[in-house]
C-alpha cells in the first residue's frame, strides 16, 4: 500500500535534523512523486485516504508535535508567509484537469478519445459550462467516476461568467442558467446541425435573432413555439450584457479552455489557481507583531523574501520562518542556539 510506503520513507529520514523546509523538499520529491501516476489515471482517493496522507506530511515536518503554523498558511507561496508546502488536494485536482487539454486538442488522437466521445455527453461543450451547471452534471449525468473526478476539478477551476465574450460562448445545453420547466434541456436533432452556443441566436450586430431566423439558419424540424422556448430561456441579464455592446460585439472566447492552450505545464499553473483559493495569509501574527513594532509593517511579502534572498541555508530561513510565525519558543533543537547569532547577524544587514 503506498501510504505504508509513504510512511516508511518518511520515518527514514525523521532521524536526520532536517529544518522545516528539507522537510518539505523532501515530501516534494520522495514521497509525492509516488502518487502522480496513481493521481492522473485513477480516480482520486476518498477524502479519508487524503486526509490521512496529509496528517502524515505534517506529523513529518512538525516531528509529530502537533501543527505549529496552520496548513493553508504553509502551503502558500512565500511572498505571501508560506513555504510551498503543496496542497494534496489542489494537486491531484490539478492532475485531472490535465486530461481536459488532450481531450479538447483535436490533434491528440488515442483509444481512450473515441471512447469517451462515444458517451451520451458531448465531452468538447461540457467544458465551456459555468461552475454550477459543471458541480450539477458531474452529480446528476456522470456515471464513471473517474471523469467525474475531471469534471468536478474542472468545476472548481474554471472562473464565473461575467464578461460578454465568455456569455456568447456558453453552451445552450445541460446548463443551469437555460432551463425549460425548471430543468436544463439537450435537444441532440438540434446540437447535431450546430446550434451549441449562445452566440448561435445573436446576429452580427449583436441583437438577438427572431424564432422565425434561428429555425431558417440552422434548418431545425419544430415549431414557432420550441423555437421561441429556448430564446426565452437566455438569461435577462446576459441579454442585457450583451446589448451593452451593440453592434461592437465582442470576439467569442472560450477563456477558461485557451489559458490551458497557453501553457505547457498545465498542472502547474492549474495548481497554482486551485492552491490560492485555498491558502490563506497569517493576518493574525502580522497584527500581533504590529502591536509590538515601532513602526507596523506593511508590506509583509518583503519581509517573508529577505530570508530565502539573503541565504540559501535551508536551516537559516527556516529558522527566520520560525520567528515569523512566533513559534520560536519551543524550538529544543541545539541548532537553533548557534542559528540565532547568525540571524541576528544577517538580518542587521
Amino acid at each position: 500500500m503506498k501510504l505504508d510506503e509513504v510512511r516508511k520513507l518518511l520515518d527514514s529520514w525523521s532521524w536526520r535534523l532536517l529544518s522545516i523546509i528539507g522537510k518539505i523538499q523532501v515530501i516534494k520529491s520522495l514521497a509525492i512523486s509516488k502518487f502522480v501516476h496513481l493521481f492522473t489515471t485513477l480516480p482520486t482517493p476518498n477524502d479519508s485516504f487524503l486526509k490521512e496522507l496529509e496528517t502524515l506530511f505534517f506529523s513529518f515536518i512538525w516531528g509529530g508535535k502537533g501543527d505549529k503554523i496552520a496548513r493553508k498558511i504553509i502551503i502558500n507561496d512565500i511572498e505571501n508567509g508560506g513555504l510551498k508546502m503543496t496542497d494534496i488536494r489542489s494537486f491531484a485536482k490539478a492532475l485531472k484537469i490535465s486530461w481536459i487539454k488532450k481531450v479538447w486538442d483535436v490533434n491528440y488522437q488515442a483509444d481512450w478519445k473515441r471512447l469517451l466521445f462515444s458517451d451520451r455527453l458531448y465531452w468538447n461543450d461540457v467544458w465551456l459550462l459555468n461552475k454550477r451547471s459543471l458541480s450539477l452534471l458531474a452529480c446528476s449525468f456522470v456515471e464513471n467516476t473517474f471523469w467525474r473526478n475531471v469534471v468536478e476539478s474542472w468545476a472548481e477551476y474554471v472562473q464565473e461568467t461575467v464578461e460578454a465574450s465568455d456569455i456568447l460562448s456558453q453552451p445552450l445545453w445541460n446548463n443551469v442558467f437555460i432551463k425549460i420547466e425548471n430543468k436544463s434541456v439537450f435537444y441532440k436533432s438540434w446540437y447535431i446541425k450546430n446550434l451549441r452556443y449562445v452566440n448561435d441566436l445573436v446576429d452580427e450586430s449583436g441583437v438577438f435573432i427572431s424564432p422565425t431566423e434561428l429555425i431558417i439558419k440552422f434548418n431545425l424540424e419544430c415549431t414557432f413555439l420550441q423555437a421561441y422556448g429556448i430564446m426565452c430561456t437566455i438569461p435577462s441579464s446576459w441579454k442585457s450584457n450583451i446589448r451593452e455592446f451593440g453592434k461592437q460585439l465582442p470576439v467569442v472566447k472560450f477563456r477558461n479552455i485557451e489559458r490551458l492552450f497557453e501553457t505547457k505545464k498545465v498542472t502547474s499553473f492549474t495548481y497554482d489557481t486551485l492552491q490560492k483559493s485555498v491558502a490563506t495569509q497569517p493576518t493574525s501574527v502580522q497584527h500581533k507583531w504590529n502591536k509590538h513594532l515601532p513602526t507596523p509593517v506593511q508590506d509583509w511579502s518583503t519581509y517573508y523574501s529577505i530570508p530565502f534572498l539573503c541565504t540559501s541555508a535551508s536551516k537559516l530561513r527556516s529558522f527566520q520562518y520560525r520567528i515569523f510565525h512566533r513559534t520560536i519558543g519551543d524550538v529544543t533543537d541545539i541548532f537553533a542556539i548557534y542559528e540565532i547569532k547568525f540571524i541576528t547577524i544577517l538580518m542587521a544587514f
